[in-house]
């Protein structure tokens, strides 16, 4: 892998392209769940019970794979794709209009562990790439890499997310740590005696646990997803899926596992599983959050 000493994430805004994904409207539903699917550019919509409804392909104008998916304040859908000169994140309405796009000279093309995408406060999005977690706002002409992963050169980072303080946790390959908005490294949580190759990571801040996925075997705990307390860093429960990729802790505290190897499961905080009917290598999850009914980009209204 082709790695890059000096990085300059650069933001290309395209004014208001209207291209679309599939032939019909793309729906956008409160509480539904989206899924990249990796090695193409396809995104799956499921119902919150993993109900199939729909797929769309993104333009290969865009890239040849999406990584990662996120919801942003602006009711917009950001999909991470790899691209020939590195990554892009194209927002879109559920129409299939781009109402931006953003490049980053970071490659992520054949590693379903980079391009991750999460969202912090006041419209900044945070996505990780190799050994660098680069931040944008949304509407600014230029991102910034704010922490590189120093551990080793095989440490790639694999996802972040946000903590309500507006630190983030930071997963790499052998490590867990919790950091500033601006990169400063505040502890570290788990080491490499319980993470090997590390991939998924999701937060509920209702309960203070952090789940994690693990995609190599160790001898520490073994496990391929682990139940974290946030406070202290404890592990207080596990469970396995082969190729575990990337989590999503929904709404009503269902996980949503992505594993690009094996069918994706859906598991309650206990891990009891509650379904695993999804489409094989969905890799990565987002969910719509609880909108108005009619809210800008096509919003609906939840269901009963």
């Amino acid at each position: 892998m082709n790695y890059f000493k000096r990085v300059a994430a650069l933001l290309l805004t395209l004014p208001l392209l209207a291209l679309s994904f599939s032939a019909g409207a793309f729906e956008f539903a409160s509480n539904d769940v989206y899924a990249s699917a990796f090695y193409s550019m396809t995104i799956n919509h499921y119902r919150a019970d993993g109900t199939y409804v729909e797929s769309m392909v993104l333009s290969s104008t865009y890239g040849t794979q999406v990584h990662s998916l996120a919801f942003g304040p602006d009711g917009l859908l950001y999909a991470v794709t790899a691209t020939s000169g590195g990554f892009a994140v194209v927002a879109v309405d559920s129409s299939g209009t781009a109402h931006g796009v953003y490049n980053s000279a970071i490659h992520i093309e054949g590693s379903p562990d980079d391009g991750k995408i999460t969202f912090g406060a006041n419209g900044v999005f945070y996505v990780t790439a190799q050994k660098w977690l680069t931040a944008f706002q949304i509407g600014s002409p230029t991102g910034s890499v704010i922490y590189t992963s120093n551990l080793s050169s095989s440490n790639l980072l694999s996802a972040a997310a946000v903590l309500p303080t507006g630190n983030l946790l930071v997963l790499s390959a052998f490590s867990l740590d919790e950091i500033t908005s601006s990169g400063t490294v505040v502890r570290n949580i788990l080491s490499s005696q319980y993470l090997n190759w590390a991939g998924g990571l999701a937060y509920d801040k209702d309960n203070d646990t952090i789940f994690v996925s693990n995609w190599g075997s160790f001898t520490g705990y073994d496990a391929s997803i682990l139940a974290i307390r946030g406070s202290t860093g404890h592990i207080i429960n596990g469970g396995a899926l082969p190729y575990a990729k990337g989590l999503l802790v929904t709404s009503n505290k269902q996980l949503f596992i992505g594993s690009w190897g094996w069918a994706p499961e859906v598991i309650d905080e206990n891990f009891t599983t509650l379904f695993a009917t999804l489409n094989h290598s969905q890799t990565d999850f987002t969910q719509m959050s609880p909108r108005p009914c009619g809210q800008l980009y096509g919003a609906k209204c939840p269901r009963n």
